[in-house]
């Protein structure tokens, strides 16, 4: 029941965004985050937390996320890094990701679940998250991958 309701909200022109070569990788996380978190309501917010609480997101939410967002976006990583690795993305770099996706996710828990005010706007937000994430990112990726 939960994930038929927020199965609808992906959008299949996501997956090519996320690869796009043809746009810096700044770009496109700003994009796709802002476009992935900017229509979430109050009852959405509350309601998935909720269900994480009762544990209802599970092994299957969690290949979801990793093979439509998190694997993508550390592949894209690697090569703004310049690292030519064919390996699988490792469970680093998987929470290297998750680090940037999380802190997106939390102004709309701060906001709904917690009341707590959140200074500006989800665009601007995302754009400082990964302006702030993406160099740091890539440094550490250089370093996780090393041989």
């Amino acid at each position: 029941m939960l994930a038929q309701l927020f199965a609808g909200r992906w959008k299949p022109e996501w997956d090519a965004l996320l690869v796009d070569r043809s746009l810096p990788l700044a770009e496109r996380l700003t994009r796709f985050y802002t476009e992935y978190r900017g229509k979430i309501t109050r009852h959405e917010a509350r309601l998935w937390t909720r269900a994480g609480l009762l544990g209802m997101h599970g092994p299957a939410f969690s290949r979801t996320l990793e093979k439509r967002i998190l694997v993508p976006v550390a592949r894209e990583l690697r090569h703004d890094a310049g690292v030519a690795s064919k390996r699988a993305v490792s469970g680093s770099e998987i929470e290297l990701v998750q680090m940037l996706h999380g802190a997106i996710a939390f102004p709309h828990t701060r906001s709904y679940v917690f009341d707590m005010d959140v200074h500006g706007r989800l665009p601007e937000l995302v754009a400082m998250m990964v302006r702030v994430w993406l160099p740091g990112a890539i440094a550490e990726v250089r370093r996780l991958t090393r041989p």
